[in-house]
């Protein structure tokens, strides 16, 4: 048990830092989106040089690809406007460039992105809605982002922390963000804790790959 513990302590440390803001990139950047609504990214800094250019959505299962309607054309100098469909469960799918030549139509490079249900958070509201979910909020940012999402919780003013740091009771579990902006961004996992050390809540609002790995916690403790 205490083997799997750790192991499940490396996994979600591996698959958060994965969520992070890293540098702007063209074929190896995942980009975080919900599904069920069109998105613009922009490709004036990645294709040279800048012309007419099309792009194809693809559902990426294993080795094989599938096309999601139909190829996007448009000039690179704007922003390239991609309908996502509505997903499930969290699921990849590839957009692949092309940009037009004097030799035809020519592969540009491709983005990965990484397409998440709307309702991601409907299992912990579910869960909040007949359980106790008590929140210590130095700063209120977690507050404000759980009454946004219509997630009840009960807000405990007793507990006095340091800020920034919010502490998070629900059944026996616990989760305990340090808002630390300096070091290696860290997550532990034991039995029924989780402590966070890095800058977290600001990006939740914002970014659903930081939504799904707050659900991910609460199945780590519940």
């Amino acid at each position: 048990m205490i083997a799997l513990r750790r192991i499940a302590c490396k996994c979600l440390m591996l698959i958060l830092l994965s969520a992070l803001p890293v540098k702007e990139g063209f074929s190896y950047e995942s980009h975080h989106y919900f599904g069920g609504h069109p998105v613009s990214l922009s490709l004036k800094t990645q294709v040279h040089p800048c012309g007419k250019i099309r792009a194809q959505l693809y559902a990426t299962t294993h080795a094989l690809e599938a096309p999601i309607g139909d190829p996007v054309s448009s000039d690179c100098s704007r922003p390239l406007r991609i309908g996502l469909p509505e997903v499930r469960v969290k699921t990849e799918f590839n957009l692949e460039i092309e940009s037009l030549t004097e030799k035809g139509w020519v592969t540009s490079g491709n983005i990965p992105l990484q397409v998440y249900p709307q309702q991601l958070l409907a299992s912990l509201r579910d869960w909040a809605q007949e359980n106790d979910l008590v929140v210590a909020d130095s700063d209120g940012k977690l507050e404000q982002f759980l009454e946004k999402q219509n997630i009840p919780f009960v807000p405990n003013h007793r507990k006095r922390l340091e800020p920034p740091a919010v502490h998070i009771s629900a059944g026996e579990g616990e989760i305990f963000f340090m808002e630390k902006s300096e070091g290696v961004p860290r997550i532990f996992v034991k039995e029924k804790k989780v402590l966070i050390e890095m800058p977290f809540l600001d990006r939740l609002a914002i970014d659903p790959s930081f939504q799904y790995e707050f659900v991910r916690m609460f199945q780590e403790i519940l």
